[in-house]
């Protein structure tokens, strides 16, 4: 038998075929070989044997950032962050996801702690990508709470999509919002509540989670690894 860290080795090089190989092919084509779930699959192995592996915490958030998990995502990221305050690379994603939430106030501080790791460290690899990233915040919708908590609401007669609040109160989303697309109807969710032109609005809605391991696994159950 493998050694855990032989065996977390071949995982993680399997993983990492499974994600090349997606990259070479249509989209219509990968899913029918079923890479995808391959490609998470090995992800999730290599988690098993060394979840405080870096390089898995980023597979893992960047599979959520896809599937429009951005709190989820930001979970992995921080937990590289308590591990390794000065990773550039992970500052980088963190900021690229506050940008998709529209937190302003969030990216100006990746902005900061980044620019903080390049004066201590000004040969680091991610340098040039991270001065390069500009991200602009959508000036008339303001937010007003990154993390609220509610219900997710789909009509299948008019399929409007909404979030009923956690006091009952119905909130409509952004056109073209961020909805993860697993979700649905009265599941329980986070959200982020915005303000355009004073009217209330939702986006980046998402499963409601409480712990890492619950988003592992929502991930097993979706891949029928457990139910």
């Amino acid at each position: 038998m493998l050694l855990d860290k032989e065996n977390f080795r071949a995982l993680t090089e399997k993983a990492l075929v499974y994600k090349k190989w997606m990259r070479e092919l249509h989209k219509s084509d990968f899913r029918k070989k079923g890479l995808k779930d391959k490609y998470i699959h090995a992800v999730l192995e290599s988690y098993q044997v060394n979840s405080g592996n870096i390089s898995i915490l980023m597979e893992l958030s960047d599979i959520f950032i896809k599937s429009r998990q951005y709190r989820a995502s930001l979970a992995f990221l921080e937990t590289i962050q308590n591990r390794s305050t000065s990773d550039l690379g992970c500052i980088l994603v963190m900021e690229t996801v506050y940008g998709y939430m529209n937190a302003e106030g969030k990216v100006n501080e990746m902005r900061k702690k980044g620019n903080e790791i390049i004066i201590n460290n000004p040969l680091d690899k991610f340098r040039s990508r991270f001065e390069a990233q500009n991200i602009q915040s959508k000036s008339n919708r303001i937010l007003v709470s990154l993390t609220e908590e509610g219900r997710y609401n789909y009509n299948y007669t008019t399929s409007e999509k909404a979030i009923v609040s956690s006091v009952g109160k119905k909130i409509q989303l952004f056109q073209n919002a961020n909805v993860c697309g697993s979700l649905r109807n009265n599941d329980e969710v986070l959200y982020g509540l915005y303000n355009e032109n004073g009217v209330e609005y939702a986006d980046c809605v998402e499963p409601d989670f409480q712990s890492l391991n619950d988003l592992i696994n929502n991930i097993r159950k979706q891949l029928n690894l457990i139910k």
